[in-house]
């Protein structure tokens, strides 16, 4: 997210979590935007449905809930880390 800001590569972001560890990516994104004198929207999908409580997505995204049926088949369990040598 930040370096696609950084590159200038969107205008529209969604991010498909309401995890708060992007929300330092979505302010600092918003902030390059502002030095880049250009607009930006980031969204933040997240599950509403039995089981979730939650309410809001990312922290100063705009907040778009969807079904917990549409936004469970999205999870990816992948472990993206680099194997340990």
């Amino acid at each position: 997210l930040v370096t696609a800001t950084d590159e200038r590569r969107y205008v529209v972001a969604i991010v498909v979590s309401r995890h708060s560890v992007f929300g330092s990516a979505v302010r600092l994104a918003k902030e390059m935007t502002s030095e880049q004198s250009r607009s930006l929207v980031i969204e933040s999908a997240f599950p509403v449905g039995p089981g979730n409580s939650s309410k809001r997505g990312v922290q100063t995204s705009t907040s778009v809930p969807i079904e917990k049926t549409l936004y469970d088949p999205c999870l990816d369990f992948t472990d993206y880390r680099p194997s340990a040598p």
